[in-house]
């Protein structure tokens, strides 16, 4: 991403081919039905659609991530990252035309795949939601691996953390809030030279 977003066009067409050759192997069929999609469907981490639901998410969890931590972006600056980062899901796949350009758009496009039943938790997801979450080196670091569930896990919609069968309350709302307070703290401390990556600054 790095690359991507602050290299050169040989740099950026590198990491391209690099992407590309990852999703050449990303491939196969449902085992079983999972919502509206019936087992046997064959997937490809090259299907435009589902290239567009990953560059979505992608797009809404880092402003939704970023905002408690550095500061609300103006609807001027979100529409401007939508933008920005269509090329992105362009050159990869996505069909150009299906591609969010605004913050609105991209939130009608989000919220239409899970109110149609197109978005659904299969058992596969359920199963390795887990790993994602608690990975095993995560016991030596345990505060920090509680504290990224908890952003993690509050910033998922609530229909999908229900398909996962995870559980939301006020209590761990509040402890999502005292984290993301904590690492707004840490952040307003910590010089560009160390909170920025080096292309980042060089921008600047």
């Amino acid at each position: 991403m790095r690359q991507l977003t602050f290299g050169s066009d040989d740099a950026a067409a590198a990491a391209v081919r690099r992407i590309m050759g990852i999703h050449d192997r990303v491939n196969g069929t449902l085992h079983e039905t999972a919502g509206a999609h019936a087992g046997g469907t064959p997937y490809s981490a090259h299907d435009p659609a589902l290239l567009l639901w990953v560059h979505a998410t992608l797009l809404d969890s880092h402003v939704r991530i970023l905002e408690p931590v550095l500061r609300p972006f103006t609807p001027e600056e979100r529409d401007r990252y939508c933008r920005e980062a269509a090329s992105f899901a362009v050159v990869l796949g996505a069909t150009p035309d299906d591609v969010p350009r605004t913050w609105q758009q991209l939130q009608d496009f989000i919220t239409a795949q899970i109110e149609t039943g197109c978005l659904t938790v299969g058992a596969d997801a359920r199963a390795l939601a887990p790993a994602v979450l608690r990975p095993p080196f995560g016991r030596l670091v345990w505060p920090l691996q509680y504290a990224a569930e908890l952003v993690t896990v509050g910033s998922l919609p609530p229909a999908i953390r229900n398909g996962y069968g995870l559980t939301w309350s006020a209590a761990r709302q509040r402890r999502r809030q005292r984290v993301l307070a904590t690492l707004r703290a840490l952040r307003a401390l910590t010089p560009d030279r160390l909170a920025r990556w080096p292309e980042a600054r060089r921008i600047d």
